[in-house]
């Protein structure tokens, strides 16, 4: 008799709470379970920026590329919060549980279906995305879904809830439930179509990684003495998943032991089993290929929706043309057999045919001039098809290769240089696809790993500019090769060994160099900050006090540069600092009319004192451009023009200063507005900051305000492109340091050293143009990606002819 009563699935009465004996034990699974996920959603976070981004680069229209900004913003900026709230929700699940409560879900379908009241079609929507995570989560892990509930029963005293039912602490509705529920902390404005993409974002990010946490659940039940030897068998699953090996299976009985089986034949310690997520999409590719046999193939280009992230963000033309397709000669029915070395016979020729690299300028080369090239070899390939005795299977992989390499000439993750430097790859990899098809779904393969470690490493290149950088290397790999591969593969291990250990030791070096960039870059970036505050203190004063041409001289040459000295040594809340703006202070009221005797008066028994502290000033920076005893003659001769000779007179006839105390020198500061700090800026090469209160985006037209929001959130190590007037040619760049003081971004190349430093305002209006944008660098390989992209173009339907 089963000792367990079980708990039908369609009521939603509670147990009685779990036995206070194992509260302990249940707060430690909590404890696990909620850090495990905690962790996940963190993780999702640091990749949000990039996924909303891609996001926005792919909407419809304007309104909704903002809606995607503000949200990503909100989200980012809210983000301890918002892992609170999902952390909070999963715990709560817990407690309920030993608390006898089997709290429904608390999405607003699930409330609304409760209530038996209309629901919201945007609100089903989510629901059913949501729902359908919970249902893929639920059979990948039911093995220990199903452990976890026989285990959970012993503490709650012999009630099973079902591995299913939404009660179970930390099963998969109660994550996706939390996740629902975090995400409504951001306000009704979300729109549905996002909160459903974010579903598939949360279940790539976080459920689809949780197999190791309910593991670990399991484990912390049965080191607490929770049913160690339970047999997944014995309860009913038949196929239990690679995590139930934390589930101890019970002994058997001694029974006459069945003859050993044949040990399998041995297999090399990189072998991977076919079985794999890539050898079922490469045998979909063959059997989409067979049935096109006859048809022309599509043009391949990168798809918009490949979820990786790698492609153009906001910053790049509005409209961007899509990349010209490579022109492909219609494909042949192949022979009933392959005559192989004739084949490769013919393809070595064609291997032979092409120049040495280094007679290439490939930053010279224009990319449709490369796709001509392609298109070139491509149809002489279908020549030799249906010239040579090549069979259908094997046309077809040609075909794919062909693809590949299309695939690789319209990703725009890649600069135009390194794509047609690879373009030389395509006969030898042709070569290598006939000889081993394993090229297609073993990640492990040499020639795979090869052509993904320099797509990865040339994302970043600038070109040829390095002798000894990542392209000059590259060009070796490839012209190698091109020259030296026939048909051993082996070839192909020594490149990837030598590539890998020479990129590893230039990311060495130019982390170094990187470092050493930076630190210049901030103490160039704190001699910005200190122009920066003194044009702004000097403007503020002087833009609508006219000044004589030697005291604006004095004021905005010499001067600044000892209050920049100053604000160097000392810092703005220095006593000297206050000295020095008080020069100017006085110097700006003693050139302002005086109307009254009182104000002469002042004027002629402030001057003596106010020489005296110009000449100690000027002495200080010892500037031997400058002749102090020639500016206090310069300074004579203005107030000398400002004091009327009647007026000289009627002072000197004075024994006396007139009645009462002398006024104080008060100046009137009003601050300059933004366009005024530009205009009138002591140094031409800063851009004068804002007021602390105002953000940049106030001061921009709408279509540039919008990159600010981008630019705030943009983290330290992303990739830009610029464009490069002088030369027409795009360099990428790495941001390297931000100065929050000055709004300036530091820029470094692939090598860490310093190609850029750009202030907010400038990349604002340079990605408003389209000549900086942002690029995402691709997380998947490039040979996954594009086999990926073929599969999903050669399953879409033919389109109707018009």
């Amino acid at each position: 008799m089963d000792p367990y009563k079980t708990h039908s699935s369609d009521t939603e009465a509670a147990h009685q709470g779990i036995l206070p004996r194992y509260l302990d034990l249940l707060r430690a699974c909590r404890d696990r379970v909620v850090e495990g996920f905690g962790g996940l959603f963190e993780a999702m976070f640091d990749e949000l920026d990039d996924f909303m981004l891609q996001l926005a680069e792919n909407a419809e229209t304007n309104q909704q590329r903002g809606h995607y900004f503000e949200v990503m913003h909100t989200a980012l900026l809210n983000q301890a919060g918002l892992r609170q709230i999902f952390t909070g929700e999963i715990a709560k699940g817990f407690d309920n549980f030993a608390a006898g409560q089997a709290e429904p879900l608390r999405t607003p379908v699930a409330q609304q279906q409760r209530k038996l009241s209309l629901i919201d079609q945007d609100d089903y929507e989510v629901s059913l995305a949501y729902g359908e995570v919970t249902r893929k989560a639920n059979e990948a892990y039911m093995g220990q879904l199903l452990a976890l509930n026989h285990r959970l029963a012993v503490l709650a005293g012999g009630v099973k809830l079902g591995e299913s039912h939404p009660g179970l602490p930390g099963c998969p509705a109660q994550i996706c439930d939390a996740m629902q529920t975090a995400l409504e902390a951001l306000g009704p404005e979300v729109e549905s179509g996002l909160l459903i993409q974010w579903a598939g974002e949360f279940e790539r990010r976080i459920m689809q990684q949780a197999d190791g946490l309910y593991q670990a659940y399991n484990q912390e039940l049965v080191l607490g003495g929770i049913l160690p030897h339970l047999s997944l068998e014995a309860i009913g699953f038949e196929s239990a998943t690679a995590g139930s090996s934390l589930l101890k299976p019970t002994p058997p009985q001694p029974v006459e032991p069945p003859p050993a089986p044949a040990p399998p034949p041995p297999q090399p310690e990189d072998e991977e089993p076919e079985a794999t997520p890539e050898h079922e999409l490469f045998q979909g590719i063959q059997d989409l290929l067979a049935h096109r046999r006859r048809e022309p193939l599509p043009p391949l280009v990168p798809l918009d929706d490949e979820g990786d992230g790698e492609y153009p963000l906001p910053g790049h033309a509005p409209e961007e043309a899509a990349p010209a397709p490579v022109a492909r000669p219609a494909r042949a029915v192949g022979a009933a057999h392959t005559d192989y070395a004739s084949l490769m016979r013919s393809l070595n020729t064609l291997q032979s045919n092409v120049p040495p690299l280094a007679q290439v300028s490939f930053a010279q080369m224009p990319l449709d001039a490369v796709k001509e090239n392609f298109a070139q070899q491509s149809a002489a390939l279908a020549t030799l098809v249906q010239e040579q005795q090549v069979s259908s299977a094997d046309a077809d992989i040609i075909d794919l290769v062909g693809m590949l390499f299309e695939f690789i000439l319209n990703d725009k993750s890649l600069p135009d240089s390194i794509k047609a430097l690879l373009s030389h790859l395509h006969t030898p990899y042709l070569k290598v696809a006939m000889l081993d098809r394993k090229i297609f779904f073993r990640n492990k393969h040499p020639a795979r790993r090869l052509l993904n470690a320099l797509s990865q490493a040339g994302a970043l290149c600038n070109g040829e500019g390095d002798a000894q950088g990542i392209f000059a290397r590259m060009r070796g790999v490839v012209e190698r090769v091109v020259q030296d591969f026939e048909d051993d593969t082996r070839l192909f291990n020594t490149l990837l060994e030598d590539f890998t250990a020479f990129v590893d030791q230039f990311g060495h070096r130019s982390e170094a160099m990187e470092k050493r960039s930076v630190e210049a870059a901030k103490g160039r970036e704190r001699l910005r900050e200190a122009r920066q505050a003194v044009s702004r203190a000097l403007v503020d004063m002087t833009w609508d006090h006219p000044l004589p041409k030697t005291i604006d001289t004095l004021v905005m040459g010499s001067w600044a540069n000892l209050l920049v000295l100053i604000y160097l040594r000392n810092g703005q809340d220095s006593p000297q600092w206050r000295d020095g703006i008080q020069v100017v202070t006085d110097l700006v009221w003693s050139v302002q009319p005086k109307p009254s005797p009182a104000e002469r008066h002042k004027l002629r028994d402030t001057l003596p004192g106010l020489k005296g502290r110009i000449q100690d000033g000027l002495a200080l920076i010892g500037d031997p451009e400058v002749n102090t005893k020639s500016v206090i003659n310069d300074i004579d001769a203005v107030f000398h023009d400002l004091l009327s000779a009647k007026e000289e007179e009627e002072t000197r006839n004075l024994l006396e200063p007139p009645p009462g105390p002398l006024p104080d020198i008060q100046l009137d500061i009003t601050p300059a507005p933004p366009e005024i700090q530009s205009d009138r800026a002591v140094w031409s090469d800063i851009d004068p900051p804002l007021p602390p209160t105002e953000p940049l985006s106030k001061h921009l037209p709408p279509d540039v305000a919008r990159y600010a929001e981008i630019l705030k959130v943009v983290k330290l190590g992303t990739w830009f492109e610029f464009g490069v007037p002088e030369t027409k040619a795009r360099i990428r760049a790495k941001l390297s340091w931000f100065s929050p003081h000055t709004s300036y971004y530091i820029f470094v190349d692939q090598g860490g050293i310093q190609v850029a430093v750009k202030s907010m305002r400038t990349l604002c209006h340079e990605m408003a143009r389209g000549e900086t944008r942002i690029v995402p660098i691709a997380k998947k390989p490039l040979m996954d990606r594009a086999l990926e992209a073929v599969h999903s173009l050669l399953g879409q339907p033919d389109k109707e002819p018009a």
